[in-house]
């Protein structure tokens, strides 16, 4: 073993760039895996603390309907029900107004009975706190006081004694600050982060919910659990605290495994990188291994010894990248929860939460990947003859049926990830399994392809560059057994940005256009609050009225949204309308007729649901839905329509107010839509609408439909930076690999270009067919990345984006000028990693190249 670890230590250390950027494209892989890894994991861990420091030991939540629980359950819990440990529970969010107005940060409202608190959360009964002595009675009896943890007064520069500016459901108040928490528990303090925590009167007072609660919080035994349920008021239910943490987990799953399967994708072009390399290092050494097993070294000592190399280039590749992943973790984490909070819900994620598993993952899915990778060639380096190993001609030759054996084996793939997306329409893993199978099909076939496009290409070549041209296309022909492998890494990593980039522009083009027709109204009228906030949204009656009433206005209609449940406990988003004659107008309507929704909205017999909720309930028009109601028994509604709807992955309904009304206590309006009066021109609607909101005590978001498409695109370019970072990655190790693979195959044809020289080639007739034959190479990775991409593409657009969201899009956008751009991007990055190597070994002596070493 130890002439051949000699032998191989010797080719890297005369390889160094090679072998760096072989580490390095790799590292990217596994740093992109573990990077997505930490920011999921820190937002669930950040989110689970919130959850565990607002929910405390307690075992239940008793749970009213969408316009909350009559503060009078608690009182019967505790003196009729006997429930002795119950906390009522008030939550909201708002703005804190800091003297840099440009930035709000959002926090919550947590309105409790300190005197209540010690049996369920430690932390907050009678604040129990380090260091700190804090008037409870005076929180409980002053109105306007808060108390905050010393991380939350110290990033909003406030501290005790102190007043707060806040913006809560659009009015501006003033709280003063009697009190920093700092809790023993490390954990809960982090947990308490951006909350404000008052008394629930206190809190009934600045979210505008008099004699309400949220919850109440209570400790009490399964069979204790069942009873209460029994003996609850209408309409009010009971449900284990845990149940929670679930349902906010599952509204993220989606968008977390498809992050975590773009990090894969990363880590496969990096997987390719390492076979690419390894295949290099057999084929330069195979004359060396022929020796070696003449000489008597066994099949088993040089598998050993190739599968060694690996593990030693996977171990530096993967420390690297667990490096580099904790860096781009940082970048990323504010990119998830900033995606998280524009969509499901308000957080903090103060710090990136170091997961021992998400390590273990990415190194071992790097060391995986770079073992596997080397699989082949090590086996490539023992099956071959000792004497047809010495011989060029001889692995060459071989290519060619190698090459054949790969299309069928890809023909193969291509067929079994076909079968694999067709097995359940409804599997996000099965849809990534089979995206993979299709990709490894492509990569598969790619030789051949490769083949077929360089013989094609001799002809134009030897018209356009004569000799030299020809050459070239030849040449590489040759070269297939070292060529091969770099077309297909730069064609994989070229067809999944551009694939990436085709299902973003796909999706932004159908949100675009329905966008266009679902903002029917000419202005809209909303509290300003992010979308994961606009269940908690109420406007002020007042304003309605007096914004509804202005001559300009033509027609309007309200809008309440919350969140109801079905019989079977089910959560669902619900949005109770006010009609008017051009409500339909906005809705594309999927299964069902114009008419039937009309009539079901006047009538208020029906529902219409949007079609990720037809998705995800597997319901469809003449099925039925059940809602639970405040009156504690179900509400049996039939579909008449399913609408096309991209603003919520979990669907919505939509139910006519008067039919709400009767179901639900609960008055408030979410937003409001204003239609302008015939010969009144927009531009004199929104100017009116601004005066009205300007004399409104209540802080107003007034916008013209093209304002609200403007906003509602950046947020959607927003959420896919993260993507647009991942596009990145895959590109910076497609360069890697297509450099240190052009650089390997360059130098390696040291005698053949001493060859050329000595017939009489001069050194730029020799740069120019080096640098031609990189061209060519790119010309043709980029022209099998363009079918490539557009499958890529066409599998996330309208197959995983079904699977995770429920969505169907409208138009398949892949332009023409998508494909020009793959091909120009493979072809320049050819070039220019071709440029060094070309150049350096045009200039080599002759003497120097023919020399046999």
């Amino acid at each position: 073993m130890n002439p051949l670890v000699r032998i191989g230590g010797r080719h890297f250390l005369r390889h160094r760039a090679q072998l760096a950027l072989a580490v390095f494209g790799v590292a990217i892989g596994v740093a992109a895996v573990v990077a997505i890894g930490l920011a999921n994991e820190s937002a669930a861990r950040a989110f689970d603390l919130s959850v565990d420091s607002l929910s405390g030991r307690a075992t239940h939540r008793v749970l009213g309907g969408p316009g909350g629980l009559d503060e009078d359950v608690h009182r019967r819990l505790r003196t009729e029900l006997g429930v002795h440990t119950a906390a009522p529970v008030i939550e909201g969010t708002c703005r804190a107004i800091l003297d840099d107005d440009a930035r709000r940060p959002t926090l919550r409202i947590l309105g409790i009975d300190p005197l209540a608190e010690a049996p369920l959360r430690p932390h907050l009964g009678a604040f129990g706190a380090r260091r700190t002595q804090l008037d409870v009675g005076r929180l409980m009896s002053e109105p306007g006081t808060v108390v905050m943890t010393a991380g939350t007064a110290a990033a909003l520069a406030t501290g005790e004694g102190r007043t707060l500016d806040l913006e809560v459901a659009g009015f501006t108040t003033a709280v003063r600050v009697i009190g920093v928490l700092e809790p023993e528990d490390a954990l809960a303090a982090q947990g308490l982060d951006h909350v404000l925590v008052t008394d629930v009167s206190t809190a009934q007072d600045l979210l505008l919910r008099p004699g309400r609660l949220d919850r109440v919080d209570i400790l009490v035994g399964p069979d204790d659990a069942t009873a209460l349920a029994t003996a609850l008021p209408d309409g009010v239910r009971i449900e284990p605290a845990e149940r929670q943490r679930g349902v906010l987990r599952d509204l993220t799953r989606a968008f977390r495994i498809n992050l975590e399967a773009m990090g894969m994708l990363a880590l496969l072009v990096g997987a390719f990188l390492i076979h690419n390399t390894m295949r290099f290092a057999v084929v330069q050494r195979r004359p060396l291994f022929g020796i070696a097993r003449a000489l008597g070294a066994t099949p088993r000592q040089v598998f050993t010894s190739v599968l060694g190399e690996a593990l030693l280039l996977g171990s530096a590749a993967t420390l690297l990248g667990l490096l580099l992943g904790l860096g781009l973790a940082h970048l990323l984490l504010g990119l998830v929860a900033r995606t998280i909070e524009d969509f499901y819900f308000s957080m903090s994620v103060r710090e990136l939460a170091l997961d021992g598993l998400v390590l273990a993952k990415g190194a071992g899915l790097g060391m995986v990947a770079c073992v596997a990778a080397a699989l082949m060639p090590a086996r490539e380096a023992v099956r071959v003859p000792a004497r047809e190993a010495i011989q060029r001609a001889a692995l060459e030759a071989k290519t060619g049926p190698a090459h054949r054996r790969s299309a069928i084996l890809g023909v193969g793939l291509l067929l079994a990830g076909t079968l694999v997306l067709r097995l359940d329409d409804r599997s996000i893993a099965l849809a990534y399994a089979g995206i993979l199978l299709v990709l490894l099909a492509t990569t598969s076939l790619a030789p051949s392809c490769t083949r077929l496009l360089l013989r094609g290409s001799s002809l134009p070549l030897r018209a356009a560059l004569g000799g030299p041209g020809r050459y070239a296309a030849q040449s590489a022909i040759g070269g297939l057994s070292r060529t091969s492998l770099a077309v297909t890494a730069l064609m994989l990593a070229v067809a999944a940005a551009i694939g990436l980039g085709a299902m973003i522009e796909t999706f932004r083009g159908t949100v675009s256009t329905w966008l266009g027709t679902a903002l029917a109204a000419d202005v809209y009228v909303t509290v300003p609050a992010a979308m994961s906030e606009r269940t908690e949204v109420r406007m002020d009656a007042g304003a309605i009225a007096a914004l509804t009433s202005m001559p300009e206005v033509g027609e309007a209609s309200t809008y309440r949204r919350v969140e109801v449940l079905d019989v079977d406990g089910r959560a669902l988003e619900l949005a109770a309308v006010v009609p008017c004659s051009r409500t339909v107008e906005g809705l594309s309507i999927l299964d069902g007729t114009d008419e039937d929704a009309r009539q079901a909205l006047e009538n208020g017999d029906a529902l219409l649901i949007s079609e990720p909720l037809a998705w995800r309930l597997r319901l469809g028009v003449g099925d039925a839905l059940e809602l639970r109601t405040d009156t504690g028994r179900g509400h049996r509604l039939p579909i008449a329509a399913v609408f096309r709807d991209y603003a919520a992955e979990r669907g919505w309904a939509m139910l006519a107010r008067s039919r709400y009304d009767q179901l639900y206590d609960d008055r408030a309006v979410t937003s409001l839509a204003l239609w302008a009066e015939e010969g009144t021109p927009v531009p004199a609607l929104l100017d009116a609408a601004r005066a009205v909101a300007a004399r409104s005590e209540q802080r107003l978001a007034i916008q013209a439909s093209e304002g609200l498409l403007s906003a509602s695109l950046e947020i959607f370019d927003r959420t896919f930076a993260i993507t647009s970072v991942l596009r990145l990655l895959c590109l910076v190790v497609a360069g890697l690999g297509v450099f240190s693979a052009l650089s390997a195959l360059q130098l390696e044809r040291r005698r053949e270009v001493g060859a050329l020289r000595a017939v009489g080639a001069t050194p730029r007739q020799v740069a120019v067919i080096l640098t031609g034959q990189n061209l060519l190479l790119g010309a043709c990775a980029g022209v099998l990345a363009v079918p490539t991409g557009l499958t890529l593409a066409w599998l996330l657009a309208a197959v995983v984006n079904r699977r995770s969201f429920g969505w169907t899009l409208l138009d398949f956008d892949f332009p023409p000028s998508t494909a020009v751009e793959a091909i120009l991007t493979a072809v320049v990055a050819a070039g220019v990693a071709g440029i060094w190597p070309s150049l350096r070994l045009a200039r080599v002596p002759i003497a120097s190249a023919l020399r046999d070493e």
